[in-house]
């Protein structure tokens, strides 16, 4: 079928009642309109023997009107997403919603991505252009990524808030407390006093990503107030991204730097095994200080002075040689215990 194209700013001068329908059966039937989408990212056209056609290319695969979101349409073969509107017929597309009446106006929104408006209502992308999956920063392993959310909340006011974000998606199975999302067996989310752990084994299905995205955005936000987080690998027991404040966790969540390869979020500082082995605990702690850069102190004193560091001054992996005689689990528990976000791993040795 042959075909024309019109600049979209000239979206306004078609008097039309739009709807939302596949793209894929005019890709097909309209030469050119695939590869002009994917490339200009906005195309006005006019089909020879049918009503015109908006296409709008869109950075992510979740689209929004206004505050209703829902997803793009695949591109095949491609990493792309979009969405087709039709004006006066066409089947309207599974899942999506129905556009307001009246006059449309096309405009570029952020970053130079397509939207379409009616008054004040928009159609386009739901989620800033460089919006990434929070486990971005992890090259996957056998075992599990998990985001710990460090918050100042109580436990009855996270799960309130979680349930009102993300309705019924996170169930509660087992004995173990974690919730398991419904869309996913292998994604698990833990809730606690001051915390929220998101934790999965393998790459989350696309709504899935879309769900976290946004209920980690509104924590990003300032929804719940300040906050830290840590990006952990459970397979091989490492952190591999960290961050304090709302600031630090909203920059992670739309980062342009690559897995794998230094960025702000994991410059941590890095110290060899340390050597505690000592007659008593105060002397073994006073090596760990001196090792440290504290000086000399008291085991009770090492303790306090690892949970008062900030932790963007603090090793996130220390690796201790101590005697077993000494330093009990009750012991190495308690250094845990002062600093959560550090991996402490104990050496222990007869003597």
């Amino acid at each position: 079928m042959k075909w024309t194209q019109q600049t979209p700013e000239t979206l306004h001068t078609v008097a039309a009642h739009w709807r939302l329908v596949s793209a894929a059966s005019w890709f097909d039937q309209l030469p050119g309109l695939r590869q002009k989408t994917l490339g200009q990212r906005a195309v006005l056209a006019i089909p020879q023997h049918a009503d015109p056609l908006m296409l709008l290319r869109l950075p992510r695969r979740c689209a929004a009107l206004d505050q209703s979101r829902f997803a793009a349409e695949p591109v095949d073969r491609t990493r792309a997403w979009v969405l087709a509107l039709q004006a006066d017929s066409g089947e309207l597309r599974q899942g999506c919603p129905l556009l307001p009446k009246g006059p449309a106006r096309f405009r570029w929104g952020e970053a130079g991505w397509p939207e379409v408006c009616w008054g004040e209502s928009r159609l386009g992308s739901a989620c800033h252009p460089l919006a990434r999956d929070w486990a971005w920063a992890w090259v996957p392993t056998c075992g599990p990524v998990i985001l710990r959310l460090y918050l100042q909340v109580s436990l009855a006011e996270l799960g309130d808030w979680v349930e009102n974000q993300c309705p019924g998606l996170w169930l509660r199975q087992g004995a173990s407390g974690d919730l398991i999302s419904r869309l996913s067996q292998d994604c698990r989310m833990c809730l606690a006093p001051g915390y929220l752990r998101l934790s999965r084994g393998r790459p989350a299905p696309p709504e899935q990503v879309d769900e976290d995205y946004f209920l980690l955005l509104a924590l990003a936000n300032g929804a719940l107030g300040e906050l830290q987080f840590d990006l952990f690998d459970g397979d091989y027991f490492r952190y591999v991204a960290s961050g304090d404040g709302t600031q630090s966790f909203h920059g992670y969540l739309h980062a342009r730097a690559g897995r794998g390869r230094p960025h702000r979020w994991n410059r941590f500082p890095k110290l060899p095994e340390l050597d505690a082995m000592a007659a008593d605990l105060d002397s073994g702690a006073a090596l760990i200080g001196q090792a440290m850069g504290w000086g000399r102190l008291s085991l009770e004193s090492l303790q306090r002075k690892f949970s008062e560091t900030p932790v963007d001054q603090l090793p996130r992996h220390l690796q201790i040689r101590v005697r077993s005689s000494l330093w009990t689990t009750e012991v190495r528990e308690s250094f845990q215990q002062a600093q959560p976000r550090i991996m402490f791993s104990w050496h222990l040795e007869s003597g």
